[in-house]
Parts: structure tokens; C-alpha cells; sequence
């Protein structure tokens, strides 16, 4: 790469998911690093390791798309075996690579003759060894920290540990199965910690979608960490506000869930359910069972929706998440549409934003207070989402993330400079 690093590449994008399928976030921040390569010209080939072959869409179709067989059930036993007993490894990264894996990745390297190679995580940090292109391994999340995050969570509530698995569990059982599985997440938790320092030591750089994350991760390791967030779609124009809140996500998504509990519980009963204005209208993925939960006065369920513009159009998005770590799409989603953000300090977590556009608040009552005020103050509301709107354009659109990306290959032509 020293020689021209302007020419064209030949990008090799090994991934754990088919970005073709439901744009959860982590296949969001995939798409955007696939797409912004390509608008840098670059040649790029996705692999997908995966127990089936990826579906045919519009994204197999656009970029050359591989599949590698993920490990078999015997193998991932034998791997898993190996990292809890004398292996150096973690869970993770044996459910994605084994020997087989690896060959067939470095056969792709070759195949493509690739002059980068770029890893979906930790997971498929091992998934290439002694090749001569430089790999970039995006960590996504520092799984160390979320980990210790859900251990904590889990000292007042074992069952969060168990998540929506918990109700495949006998009741008698869950209380020790929960209790195992906060041991075994503590276990991989330090596993981990030691992996992604030994990672960002190997690999020719490394990147994190959170800002504050990327931060700790370069305190930790001496050496520069990219910061690589998910680009969003900037609409040509703001959406028209009318009364009412709304909030964002499929609701079969625990964190989701969680969230519009603790609204339900810790905000809600600090507003007037019968005012337009304090209704909270929830868009996404709606499970009956959570329907009958939560279908109370002040919170209407509307579910999927095809225009999510006009769905948005609202007087301001609210973000009461409970969960932290990563980047949450439903802000950058709101912003993007001219909304201001009211929401708890989890829900700007890593986004880096200036504080007269993270409108946040400590705990429900806060939060409460702060949407009577903006619900109030259309001027205050208009004001605040067109400052996030031009925040979303110069930080978190596609043209912000090819910036990064052509950013990250230039330093690749000096491994110092990466490094430091």
C-alpha cells in the first residue's frame, strides 16, 4: 500500500451476519463500512460466516458475496472446551473460527488477491494468520465492558442475565441458571479485556463504533483506535411535527424493552396521558405479548410502518434507554429527521455530541420534566433538531464515514502512525 495508496484496493470483508438481512444495528454499521469503501472506489468481496448460505438481495447482488460454513456443533464443543480449560481464546471467537475457517479465509485472501483484509469483531480476529495484506479489525462494541455492565444489571436482577431465554427456563431452574451464566459472563468478561488488548496489538488497526469506547480502548493499548459509527440517511427535508412524543425500535429486542418499561413506570406517571402532547407513540416490531403489556394510556403501540418520515413526525423523539454501550441508531435516526433527543445519559453514550443536542436527564422524573418543557416549546424543538440534523450530516452520514475509511487506509500506509 506504500506505493500509491490512492489507486483502487481489493477490499475482502469478512462479516458473522449477512448484511442483507433486517437492518439490526450492528448490520447497519456493516453496510456503512461496505458502502463507504465502494464510494471510495474500492473493489469490495464480502465473506459471510455463517451455518447457511447468505439470501439473495440487493446486497449480494451489488458486492461480490462469499459464504464460509461457520463451525460445526462438534467443533465450537471442542473449541469452547479448549478456551475454558488451557486455550487463550474466548467463547466468543470459538463459535466463529475453527481450522477450517481460517484455511477458507486465507484461500479468499488469495482468491481476491486482497490488498486489505477487514474483520466483523472480535469474533473473526483469528480468522486469517501470516497474510501479507494489513488487516482492520472492527471491534464493534468493547464486549469486555458490556459484559461487566450486565453482570452489574444482574446483581439486582439475575434474570436480565438470561435475557428472553429466560422463559425457555423451568421457573424452578432459573434462579441457578442465572447464576451460572453471571459466573460464565464474568469468565469471559476478563477473557475478553486480555483479547482485545492482544488484538489491538496484532492487528494493523482496530475500530470501535463508540467514541468513548475508542478512547478507552487507546488509553488501555498506547496506540490509536479508529472511530467507525454507522452512517444514517439524512432526509432531503425535516419532518413536520405534529403533537405527541414518539419513540423508535422493535420491541422484541430486550433493550427496547426495557426501555418502554421504565418509561411506563419511571416517566410516564409524571405526565398527562390525556394531553396530545405528552403521547408517546412507539414505532417498530410489536410481539403481541408485549402489546398487552404495554398498551396503556400515554403509550400507543402502532408497530411496523412502512414511512417511517412520516412516522417520525413528531414533536420530539424520546430515549429512555436503561442499556448502554454502542451507538444508538433510534437517536441518530431521530436527529437525522430534525427531531430534538430527550433522553438518559445512556442513550447518547459514545456519539460525542455537543450538550445543547443531548438533551439528557439523569433518571424519570428528569426526563419526565424535560419532555413537559419541549412539548411546550415548538420554537425550542424546531431550533434544536435542525442543529441535529447538521450534526448527523457532518458526523454520522455517508459521506462522514467515507472520510473515516479514506482516512484509516492512509494511515495504513504507515504502521507507525497507526500504531501510535
Amino acid at each position: 500500500m506504500t506505493e500509491d495508496r490512492h489507486r483502487a484496493l481489493r477490499v475482502l470483508f469478512v462479516t458473522t451476519r449477512d448484511i442483507g438481512q433486517r437492518a439490526t444495528g450492528r448490520i447497519v454499521v456493516l453496510r456503512t463500512h461496505a458502502e463507504a469503501l465502494a464510494a471510495l472506489g474500492h473493489e469490495v468481496t464480502v465473506a459471510v460466516v455463517s451455518p447457511r448460505p447468505p439470501q439473495d438481495s440487493r446486497w449480494t447482488r451489488r458486492f461480490r458475496t462469499e459464504h464460509v460454513r461457520s463451525p460445526r456443533l462438534p467443533s465450537v464443543a471442542l473449541s469452547a472446551l479448549r478456551a475454558l480449560t488451557f486455550g487463550e481464546k474466548s467463547l466468543n471467537e470459538s463459535l466463529f473460527v475453527d481450522g477450517t475457517v481460517r484455511r477458507r479465509v486465507t484461500e479468499l485472501v488469495e482468491d481476491v488477491a486482497a490488498d486489505v483484509v477487514v474483520l466483523d469483531s472480535l469474533r473473526l480476529s483469528t480468522a486469517v494468520v501470516d497474510v501479507r495484506a494489513p488487516v482492520v479489525v472492527d471491534l464493534d462494541d468493547l464486549l469486555s465492558v458490556r459484559y461487566e455492565r450486565l453482570r452489574t444489571t444482574a446483581r439486582s436482577d439475575p434474570g436480565a442475565v438470561l435475557g428472553f431465554a429466560a422463559a425457555r427456563v423451568p421457573g424452578p431452574l432459573r434462579g441457578l441458571a442465572a447464576r451460572g451464566a453471571v459466573r460464565l459472563l464474568g469468565w469471559e468478561a476478563r477473557r475478553i479485556a486480555a483479547r482485545e488488548v492482544e488484538v489491538s496489538a496484532s492487528a494493523a488497526a482496530v475500530s470501535l463504533v463508540s467514541r468513548t469506547e475508542a478512547d478507552l480502548l487507546a488509553r488501555r493499548t498506547g496506540r490509536h483506535v479508529e472511530w467507525l459509527p454507522p452512517a444514517v440517511p439524512v432526509p432531503a427535508e425535516p419532518v413536520e411535527p405534529r403533537d405527541g412524543l414518539v419513540f423508535l425500535g422493535g420491541l422484541d429486542y430486550l433493550p427496547n424493552l426495557q426501555a418502554l418499561r421504565f418509561y411506563r413506570d419511571e416517566v410516564l406517571p409524571h405526565l398527562d396521558p390525556g394531553d396530545p402532547l405528552h403521547v408517546l407513540h412507539v414505532v417498530g416490531h410489536c410481539p403481541d405479548d408485549v402489546r398487552a403489556e404495554l398498551d396503556v394510556p400515554g403509550i400507543v403501540l402502532h408497530g411496523y410502518v412502512d414511512d417511517l418520515h412520516e412516522a417520525l413526525g413528531r414533536r420530539l423523539l424520546v430515549a429512555p434507554l436503561v442499556a448502554g454501550g454502542g451507538v444508538k441508531l433510534k437517536v441518530l435516526d431521530g436527529m437525522a429527521h430534525g427531531l430534538p433527543v430527550a433522553g438518559t445519559p445512556g442513550a447518547f453514550e459514545g456519539l460525542g455530541l455537543p450538550d445543547g443536542v443531548a438533551l439528557r436527564a439523569e433518571d424519570g422524573v428528569q426526563l419526565a420534566a424535560l419532555v413537559r418543557e419541549l412539548a411546550a416549546d415548538p420554537a425550542r424543538c424546531h431550533e434544536v433538531g435542525l442543529r441535529a440534523r447538521s450534526v448527523v450530516r457532518e458526523e454520522f452520514s455517508a459521506a462522514a464515514a467515507a472520510r473515516r475509511w479514506a482516512a484509516l487506509l492512509d494511515r495504513l500506509s504507515s504502521p507507525a502512525a497507526s500504531r501510535s
